[in-house]
């Protein structure tokens, strides 16, 4: 039974009744649709944990190696692989698969071909590959080869298949009736098939990090001749960053302004603005879109959280696609629409982030002073670095980190904050530099190289 097609009457028995195999069956179905509905309804679909395929090695035989995890369907069912409950302990294994078998699913359709969907072509089925492990013997299908890691996908197929419990009773041989086994099959599936919902889209998937043009222009940095050719080319990366900044400003508001209520103008103007000044000042300028993409990403990914889809992805009801090493198709975890409000709290947040953040720009020249301050680089998230000497730290300090309640110091030019905005004393920093990974030096950009040595050994 498909989540397509839950019934929407129960059976309400009485005393005396009679019961039927359409009852007790409507009564199996009722139930199990609900618990499966329930699943995606409020944990999500996909691999959940676990499932990565690697490749490995078996008796000097070229193996697949599954790990141990689980996901759920998008029709609810729960997949796993390597379970062992052991003195009550529940560890997950990993698989590993040495030959390969062809496969035939079962079941077939009336018409011809299985009747499992995904895995039919027309009134046939599509070349479908079992994975054995070595313990099911030497003799059975052939062994893995190089050429079956780049031409299929690994899966694993949830599959059911009816069986007749015959049994005699005084004249009559079918009298228990039959059940359903469910049996989890790792497969080969090839990359050709492109079945449905091998690689679902995330429903209101964020654009990825506004991607900035390289500061060096179209050629290496020893083809800029003077001090004033990198501020020239530093100045247009600045103009045609920001300018790509506004545009996925704009996506983002379009797609979750609305939703969660997020003002408009005053972002985009502060974005035009700081595009309109990178003249003055491009390396602050430059700096500034490094740091307000980071930004823009932050909110994109916390606002599609928030606003989930309460739809969802079908096509893979029965089977997961786990890939195969280094990519292939994979039914990443896809969780449910959030039920209370804490996402959409957070991405209200970083936007106000984003808004004072773009704001700040004045377009004044560099400052002259180099400055070197404890931080975290490009790598990690923007609210674990320093904020940038160029910002007023009061404006930002409350919104900067992503986690209001963290316990790391906020860092600005030789003061520290607590994420709540108090600052600390230089007595209670303790170890300002043993937690930042970063040193982040400023005001050196543009200068000769020995003038710049000489400046941050004064430090």
């Amino acid at each position: 039974m498909t989540l397509d097609s839950l019934p929407t009457a129960v059976p309400d028995f009485v005393p005396n009744q009679i019961l039927s195999e359409a009852q007790l069956n409507g009564l199996r179905d009722y139930l199990d649709g609900q618990t499966r509905l329930g699943r995606l309804r409020t944990a999500g679909q996909g691999i959940a944990c676990g499932l990565r395929v690697r490749r490995g090695s078996a008796g000097g035989h070229l193996a697949l190696v599954v790990s141990g995890g689980y996901g759920i369907t998008s029709d609810g069912y729960i997949i796993e692989s390597g379970a062992d409950a052991d003195d009550g302990d529940l560890t997950f294994a990993d698989e590993t698969y040495t030959r390969v078998a062809p496969y035939t699913d079962p079941v077939l359709a009336p018409e011809g071909g299985p009747s499992y969907p995904p895995w039919r072509s027309g009134s046939s089925q599509v070349g479908l590959l079992r994975l054995l492990r070595p313990s099911e013997g030497s003799g059975t299908g052939r062994a893995l080869t190089e050429a079956d890691l780049g031409a299929f996908d690994v899966a694993l197929y949830l599959e059911q298949v009816p069986e007749d419990l015959d049994g005699c009773f005084i004249s009559s041989c079918d009298q228990l009736g039959r059940r359903l086994r469910f049996t989890v099959r790792a497969l080969l599936v090839p990359t050709s098939a492109r079945l449905s919902g091998s690689q679902p889209a995330v429903p209101n998937a964020p654009p990825m990090r506004p991607r900035l043009p390289r500061p060096s222009g179209d050629g290496p940095w020893s083809d800029l001749g003077s001090a004033e050719d990198l501020r020239k080319v530093v100045q247009r990366s600045a103009e045609v960053g920001l300018g790509r900044i506004r545009e996925a400003v704009e996506e983002g508001l379009a797609r979750y302004g609305g939703p969660l209520g997020l003002p408009s103008g005053g972002l985009t103007r502060a974005i035009e603005q700081a595009q309109g000044l990178a003249e003055r000042a491009p390396l602050h300028a430059w700096d500034h879109a490094l740091h307000v993409a980071d930004a823009v990403s932050a909110v994109h990914q916390a606002a599609c959280r928030a606003v989930a889809s309460c739809g969802r992805p079908s096509g893979y009801a029965r089977h997961l696609m786990l890939g195969r090493p280094g990519g292939g198709a994979r039914h990443l975890f896809l969780p449910a629409a959030p039920i209370h409000t804490p996402a959409a709290d957070r991405a209200r947040r970083l936007f106000d982030r984003l808004v004072v953040l773009a704001g700040s720009f004045s377009g004044e020249p560099e400052a002259e002073d180099i400055t070197a301050t404890a931080s975290r680089s490009s790598r990690d998230p923007l609210g674990s670095r320093a904020i940038p000497a160029a910002y007023d730290p009061e404006k930002l300090v409350p919104l900067w980190s992503e986690d209001p309640c963290s316990d790391h110091l906020i860092r600005h030019v030789g003061r520290a904050f607590t994420p709540d905005g108090k600052e600390v004393t230089s007595d209670e920093k303790g170890g300002d530099y043993a937690d930042p990974s970063f040193i982040r030096i400023e005001g050196h950009l543009g200068m000769g190289i020995e003038q710049d040595v000489d400046a941050i050994e004064r430090l």
